[in-house]
């Protein structure tokens, strides 16, 4: 369980590079200590994705996300659309 042993897992399986993180990361009841850990994660091992975070990451997880990352982070409330290209 939890967004970083998730992509970590993912990244198991499948052998690839994830592109994209798209949906609720469950950052609603992170402390700042936790969310600081999870963004630092990303930054290590994940500093080329995207992400899409939705309601249950929590407003202060998207600001995190956002002063880390920039460009990086678009909001994804419901009904949004994502295009990728090859």
């Amino acid at each position: 369980a939890g967004i970083l042993n998730t992509l970590f897992h993912v990244e198991q399986i499948f052998g690839t590079p994830i592109i994209a993180v798209i949906g609720g990361m469950h950052l609603i009841s992170a402390d700042d200590q936790n969310l600081e850990h999870v963004v630092g994660t990303f930054a290590v091992h994940f500093q080329n994705i995207s992400f899409y975070p939705n309601h249950c990451t929590s407003e202060n997880a998207f600001r995190k996300l956002k002063n880390a990352f920039g460009s990086q982070v678009n909001a994804c409330p419901a009904g949004t659309t994502i295009q990728f290209q090859d």
